[in-house]
């Protein structure tokens, strides 16, 4: 809180915006946090993540899917 001497001249809602201020937590702090969360998140997704690779049944869907859908899109928009 401000001293008794520089709160003086304050009307009550800036008095409180200063008392606000003064509690918030500095930027320094809230770089460590996030430094903190960074870490803690990047180890989770390191430790927990696998990499699939590609094969051939991936290749075959990754083909057949798009195909197959414009094929039953035609069949039922035919029909109707």
């Amino acid at each position: 809180m401000l001293p008794r001497s520089r709160r003086e001249g304050l009307t009550e809602s800036n008095e409180r915006h200063a008392t606000a201020a003064e509690n918030q937590p500095n930027r320094s702090t809230i770089n460590m946090e996030d430094n903190k969360r960074n870490i803690v998140f990047t180890d989770f997704m390191v430790k927990n993540i696998n990499i699939s690779k590609v094969d051939d049944y991936m290749m075959i869907n990754g083909i057949v899917s798009p195909t197959a859908a414009m094929i039953a899109k035609r069949t039922c928009l035919s029909h109707s």
